[in-house]
């Protein structure tokens, strides 16, 4: 029997509701779920895009930060001993001299320090909090919750670092940084040890006679287990790093050839314009800057802040693989010679990399070209790679400056030992 009109009016309407409902609506998705499904997304551009956004709450529009990125209520941030302070950041500070040999590494870095000095003053100066006042834990920096989804899809992008795109790692170092920078967010247990996990400096003598403020420069220990995730991370990268080191002879030579490469490309550009401290560190954005930065002077304050204190950190004054670097006269070689070198060293750094290997390529995101710019591959260049190194140079530099800042200028390190 033929259908009546009315009847199949009323299944048409009936089958676009039931269409119209297996669609995703926008309000069954929050800004986290959908800076989650970024992450997770295969697309370079999608994932560029997501950790373009967060920095940018991050940065900007901190009423929304915590409901971005969960922490815990019920730890807020504890004031650590300078010494443990001290010892935190020496450690970061060894990591990035292991990468690169720079002789302007102390001049440089007073660059990062006074970049993040400005930006964490501009915390001070924002309003306690526009929520609800009744929780007193509000306006105080709070633990990252580390089982967080987003926080761990944040790691896992640091995983496939040397193989990402290079704007990719940019942006990605870009949101660590903001959150590093974040008044909202403590750096205990994803950057620096929690104090509650220090182990008090042993001393033989009687604590009577040790004053205070000598107690509080020792450094502490604390077991393996305490070690900051974000710490952990960059540890395995930089070590990766190492061992190419150990079987390229000229890997360090390369690398510092890459970054001053880079830095001369980019030094002309509007030198007036200093980078704000909670962008990514990479030699484009450091317009300002004569030199790139390095560690800290012993003899320099940590800050300009309320209170301040000394940062020991390694030697840094070796110039190894630096005499490689120079350009011989046109006496030692002609023309010719060197234009069959560049194009050799050109062909050298479009190979794939790492070289052949018993272990499988690395699946994360990659370019065939130097300059990584779209395609996606399960290895990279060795160009590419050398300016995901540098990237990385900076990027722990630019942390060690963050800390040491927070500590005085945030009083979130002090002389009370007890």
């Amino acid at each position: 029997m033929d259908m009546s009109a009315s009847r199949r009016k009323s299944l048409n309407v009936l089958a676009a509701l039931a269409s119209e409902a297996a669609k995703p609506s926008p309000s069954l998705f929050n800004l986290r779920d959908l800076a989650l499904l970024g992450l997770q997304s295969s697309n370079r551009q999608t994932v560029l895009a997501t950790l373009r956004l967060l920095a940018t709450v991050l940065q900007r529009h901190h009423p929304f930060a915590r409901a971005l990125i969960h922490t815990i209520p019920t730890q807020p941030a504890q004031q650590r001993p300078v010494g443990a302070l001290n010892a935190e950041l020496e450690q970061l500070l060894a990591m990035a001299t292991s990468l690169v040999d720079d002789p302007t590494l102390n001049e440089s870095y007073d660059n990062y320090v006074a970049d993040a000095t400005c930006v964490l003053e501009s915390r001070l100066c924002l309003p306690v909090s526009s929520m609800d006042e009744e929780d007193e834990t509000l306006h105080l920096p709070l633990q990252l919750r580390q089982d967080d989804p987003l926080v761990q899809a944040l790691f896992g992008c640091l995983d496939t670092f040397f193989t990402n795109s290079v704007i990719v790692n940019l942006a990605l170092t870009g949101v660590f940084m903001s959150l590093a920078s974040s008044h909202l967010f403590s750096l205990d247990g994803w950057l620096l040890v929690d104090p509650n996990h220090y182990d008090p400096p042993s001393s033989e003598e009687n604590e009577d006679e040790i004053d205070y403020r000598s107690r509080a420069y020792q450094a502490p220990n604390w077991p393996a287990t305490a070690a900051p995730t974000l710490t952990l991370t960059l540890q395995r990268l930089v070590d990766q790093v190492r061992q190419w080191q150990r079987e390229i002879p000229d890997f360090e030579v390369l690398v510092a050839a890459r970054r001053e490469l880079l830095h001369q490309e980019n030094s002309p550009r509007t030198p007036d314009r200093s980078r704000e401290p909670s962008e990514p560190p990479v030699p484009s954005r450091s317009r300002s800057r004569p030199s790139y930065p390095g560690s800290p002077d012993p003899s320099t304050p940590a800050s300009r802040g309320r209170s301040s204190y000394q940062v020991n950190s390694p030697s840094v004054s070796s110039t190894r693989g630096r005499d490689s670097l120079s350009i011989p006269p046109d006496s030692r070689g002609s023309s010719n010679a060197r234009t069959v070198a560049a194009e050799a060293l050109r062909q050298r750094l479009a190979t794939p990399f790492p070289p052949a290997s018993a272990d499988p390529p690395s699946t994360g995101e990659g370019s065939n070209t130097e300059d990584a710019k779209d395609d996606d591959a399960p290895f990279a260049t060795l160009g590419h790679v050398l300016t995901n190194v540098v990237i990385l140079y900076e990027f722990l530099l630019e942390l060690s400056a963050v800390v040491q800042v927070r500590g005085s200028l945030f009083e979130e390190a002090g002389y009370d030992c007890n």
